[in-house]
């Protein structure tokens, strides 16, 4: 009985291992590709000619980022200035070290 004890302790902590490992590695993979995903972000905007406006009607330029959401999930989002409203479009990409995979996009627009 001891003995299989000790067998599940050291499957444990192997588990517990593996799943620390895999959560660094998802958060270094996602810190990685933050940058060139809010790259793509701003280019995007800037090749649609996306502008906002302010409050005395000057076209302005959105506000482009980032964020790390979960290991191997970043969120990158741009916002569009209307008056005292912004509209807010965010896409959240899956990040692996092969490659980028769009999971979720949202639109979200003044009242």
């Amino acid at each position: 009985m001891a003995k299989g004890s000790l067998l599940l302790k050291k499957i444990g902590l192997w588990l517990v291992g593996v799943v620390c490992v895999m959560t660094i590695a998802g958060y270094i993979t996602a810190k990685s590709a933050q940058t060139a995903i809010e790259s793509e972000i701003r280019s995007f905007v800037q090749s649609k000619g996306i502008m906002g406006r302010d409050l005395g009607g000057e076209r302005v330029p959105p506000e482009v980022g980032s964020r790390i959401d979960w290991p191997f999930v970043v969120t990158a989002w741009y916002s569009v200035p209307l008056d005292l409203h912004a509209a807010y479009h965010q896409t959240k990409y899956l990040v692996l070290p092969w490659g980028k995979y769009v999971i979720g996009k949202e639109d979200i627009f003044p009242v």
